[in-house]
């Protein structure tokens, strides 16, 4: 019985999280409206580096997320790559999530596509903290924060991203 609770607790917690978010990505935001606070995580990556929201703040941040099984995903590393490659240098730091959970093929396809972004790697799949956290629900997925830590955007692909880095950089 206690375990049922917490467990029924946990997900009114995640469903909570999931339709703030959704709720604050649904429209769009006219100069000066008040943004929904991007939830905090602190985990390492496949390289043994901590990567956190708030090392980050002051910046724009991509919190990209994706797996190696994803064909879609498999298919946009490369655009997603030149995407970084355009923007990092301006200022906009990325982070992305992977929902692998192989540790070994994860780094095989990290190195053979010279993947330049921190990636972190739980091996929780769909039940990664930071996947349940945002409420993400496909990928590959992006959301975007602004330099005060708020959820300005999300959406699919590296060309839905560009798009959306465009206007702020």
């Amino acid at each position: 019985m206690k375990h049922a609770k917490s467990r029924k607790l946990k997900l009114s917690r995640i469903f909570s999280i999931f339709f703030l978010v959704l709720f604050a990505l649904s429209f769009p935001y006219p100069a000066g409206a008040e943004f929904v606070q991007a939830p905090g995580f602190s985990e390492v990556d496949i390289q043994g580096n901590r990567q956190s929201l708030e090392q980050y703040r002051g910046k724009f941040v991509v919190l990209y997320f994706w797996a190696t099984w994803c064909s879609w995903c498999r298919k946009d590393t490369k655009a997603m790559i030149e995407v970084f490659k355009t923007y990092h240098p301006k200022g906009v730091e990325f982070i992305s999530v992977s929902l692998d959970q192989d540790l070994a093929k994860l780094q095989k396809f990290v190195n053979e596509h010279h993947v330049p972004y921190p990636v972190i790697f739980e091996g929780e799949g769909w039940e990664n903290k930071i996947v349940q956290l945002y409420g993400i629900e496909a990928t590959p997925s992006f959301i975007l924060i602004d330099p005060q830590g708020q959820v300005r955007s999300g959406g699919g692909s590296s060309e839905e991203l560009k798009e959306e880095l465009a206007q702020f950089r």
